[in-house]
């Protein structure tokens, strides 16, 4: 570089260079969608903790904050009883489910025996069934072995509806991992079960995150099973018992309604944070093969 150049470049300037129209452009999608995805969220907690007069005059923050709305949801709806039924039933059928799904996932992703493929996509068209259409056949069925109004008659139809899910989430994350590794392990001796108990379920811990995820929220949000096989207060769950609050003398009290909401939600989000990490694992991996 000669003097003349070195004069024309200024030294210890900093440049900025300014993104293109373009890229404002995404950047500012991005905002407005998750604008829009929070605020539902983001009122519903703001209309939890208004009065009545603040509703009714459409304010988006309230003037005071009443937090008399949560104690009076949680007794108006008997949360404390429908929280423990709701976790009751989710944890256990999102346990089961797994148990079953993982073994499935493993057996078709490692295994070849005669009919195994046809099987396989037998499986997955019961995910193309309407939960629906399975409401009559399976309260005969639930009445039949005596099983209504308890906690199995929403654990066996959660487990068996999310069993096809699982195992399919499960045998592509399986599928990932090399075959190698179970050699090494049946050289040094181990057999099937231990090679699939002690390697391949820590390995697909980021699968089995996802699978608690969307399992547990769909089992969390379900509401007409919930509704037709559970008729006794002892056994309903959360949605069941917030639908509750539309009765004809709280129907008009939105705040309350608010409250419940807000409360509803928190056991999803507690959920998905512990998970997070495990799930976008899950998310990286099924983009990489893909």
């Amino acid at each position: 570089m000669n003097d003349h150049e070195a004069l024309k470049k200024p030294s210890g300037v900093l440049h900025f260079k300014l993104p293109s129209p373009g890229r404002i452009f995404v950047s500012f999608l991005f905002l407005f969608a998750i604008a829009l995805a929070l605020f539902p969220v983001l009122y519903i907690l703001s209309m939890s903790l208004m009065s009545a007069e603040d509703y009714f005059h459409s304010k988006l923050i309230p003037s005071r904050f009443f937090f008399t709305n949560y104690t009076k949801a949680w007794k108006l709806a008997q949360m404390d009883l429908f929280y423990k039924n709701s976790i009751i039933v989710c944890t256990a059928s999102v346990f089961f489910t797994l148990c079953v799904s993982s073994l499935a996932g493993y057996a078709f992703a490692r295994f070849r025996f005669p009919g195994g493929s046809f099987i396989y996509y037998v499986l997955l068209l019961s995910m193309m069934i309407p939960p629906q259409i399975l409401l009559i056949p399976l309260f005969i069925n639930l009445r039949t072995l005596e099983l209504l109004n308890t906690y199995w008659a929403l654990i066996g139809p959660y487990t068996a509806l999310g069993f096809a899910f699982g195992m399919f989430i499960l045998k592509g994350f399986f599928e990932l991992i090399p075959s190698s590794i179970e050699e090494s392990a049946i050289m040094e001796g181990a057999r099937k079960f231990r090679i699939f108990r002690s390697i391949m379920l820590p390995l697909a811990r980021p699968a089995m995150a996802t699978v608690t995820i969307f399992l547990f929220l769909n089992n969390w949000n379900e509401f007409m099973l919930a509704l037709t096989f559970i008729t006794d207060v002892k056994f309903k769950t959360l949605p069941v018992g917030i639908y509750s609050l539309l009765s004809f003398e709280y129907y008009e009290d939105y705040t309350t309604l608010a409250a419940a909401l807000a409360m509803f939600t928190v056991p999803v989000m507690v959920v998905f944070f512990i998970f997070q990490k495990q799930f976008i694992k899950s998310l990286v991996a099924g983009a990489i093969k893909g």
